[in-house]
């Protein structure tokens, strides 16, 4: 995501669920990584959708921008709380 003077407060909702809330704002241009949150997705299309809700007081806009969407696909999985080292296999 891009942070900037001019940028506004977005409500991230993948298929209508809102999984976060962005404040973009500050007073330099400047890419920064945001992480959306481990989401699991069933096959088929899926909707990723930027709603605007406002701005900051500091911002001189509702603007939007970002660099890349990088989507990852875990080799793995475990429960919370579940230590790793308990999973591998006893030699």
């Amino acid at each position: 995501m891009v942070h900037s003077y001019d940028y506004g407060i977005y409500r991230v909702l993948l298929d209508g669920k809102q999984i976060v809330r962005l404040d973009l704002y500050d007073p330099e241009i400047v890419p920064t990584a945001k992480k959306l949150g481990r989401q699991e997705l069933a096959a088929g299309a899926h909707t990723l959708r930027f709603e605007c809700a406002g701005k900051s007081a500091k911002s001189a806009g509702y603007f939007l921008g970002f660099d890349a969407l990088v989507v990852r696909v875990p080799a793995y999985s475990r429960p919370p709380g579940v230590d790793l080292r308990m999973l591998q296999k006893q030699k």
